[in-house]
């Protein structure tokens, strides 16, 4: 016992450590970048840069709502412990490829027993936020080829197709979970999680969609902390086309392999190469980006490597989920 307690207490010195640790290895790169543009007398608006600082916490409470909805027929999570996994799944998300470790950090809040049920829970929600960022991914596309600047036209058709193929497969997926999950039991290795995937049949699809209309309100949010920060250091691209660009920055962003340890500079290429379409003024867009990734990323996982650090020690109430659907045997 006295053991066990010795390597938890060590994973969370360790968890906290990396975490601040990548942080300022990441603010570092930031600063070396922000020299690489050229503009280090530049001094952004700070307005501008406060009302992007005041909106992050609204874009995380809004992904809290979601997730308290995705897990709602697990467990019923309250707002603030669903505020808190979120943050956890930031910590955690940090350090890993993908942000895979994100699902990890929001899942230690919930019950053990419902844990396996809460990874379908945060496969949903990114399929979900997938399809969001495809969405507008679609209707960037569709600005560009009406406008005089974009990619040559093979590539825009190209990127077209692959934006409604995957809209199309996506909203196919997250509005047909029964049958999505009966095709699923149908494999004789995954029926002994008959069981887990009674989520997918309890997830209806009046709830799916108030999901994905919450993703919808949440990409708006940060679309718009990405637009004031290009005002804020100095861009005087038309509205339009600035939200053209930051919508087909997300849709590259989703479908390019990121890792966390090089994602922050694939970002700001994507973003460089996407903007540059439009203007040849591009190092206030890199600067943005790194900015962006400050606000919405670094300051959360701040506290949540404190909360990831706690978890195991606070008494959290735990309300039982609720028993699997009877009807569920059809499948």
């Amino acid at each position: 016992m006295m053991r066990s307690k010795r390597v938890a207490l060590f994973l969370r010195i360790l968890i906290i450590l990396a975490a601040y640790g990548f942080i300022a290895w990441k603010l570092n790169q930031v600063s070396t970048r922000w020299q690489e543009t050229g503009m280090e007398g530049f001094v952004p608006n700070p307005f501008m840069v406060a009302l992007v600082v005041g909106l992050m916490p609204f874009n995380w409470l809004l992904e809290a709502v979601r997730w308290k909805m995705l897990t709602g027929k697990i467990q019923n999570l309250s707002l603030w412990r669903s505020l808190l996994s979120v943050m956890a799944g930031i910590a955690m998300g940090i350090l890993t490829p993908r942000r895979i470790g994100d699902v990890g950090g929001r899942c230690l809040m919930m019950n053990p027993g419902t844990r396996s049920k809460g990874l379908l829970a945060f496969a949903l929600g990114s399929m979900l936020q997938t399809a969001v960022t495809s969405f507008f991914g679609l209707l960037a596309l569709a600005a560009m080829m009406k406008g005089p600047h974009g990619l040559p036209r093979d590539q825009q058709l190209l990127l077209l197709a692959g934006a409604i193929t995957a809209l199309s497969l996506l909203a196919l997926w997250s509005f047909n979970l029964k049958a999505f999950a009966s095709l699923l039991l149908r494999i004789p290795p995954v029926k002994k999680f008959r069981g887990t995937l009674t989520y997918f049949h309890e997830m209806k699809a009046t709830r799916t969609l108030k999901v994905f209309l919450l993703g919808m309100g949440r990409y708006m949010l940060f679309a718009s902390q990405f637009f004031l920060l290009t005002r804020a250091f100095g861009s005087s691209l038309p509205m339009m086309q600035a939200y053209t660009g930051i919508a087909l920055t997300y849709f590259l962003m989703t479908f390019v392999p990121l890792s966390s340890l090089a994602g922050l500079g694939i970002r700001g290429s994507t973003a460089v190469f996407v903007f540059g379409l439009f203007t040849p003024q591009t190092g206030g867009i890199l600067l943005a980006t790194l900015t962006l990734w400050l606000i919405n990323l670094a300051l959360p996982a701040l506290p949540g490597a404190w909360i990831i650090g706690q978890a195991t020690q606070w008494q959290w109430k735990i309300t039982p989920a609720p028993a699997a659907s009877k009807s569920y045997k059809s499948l």
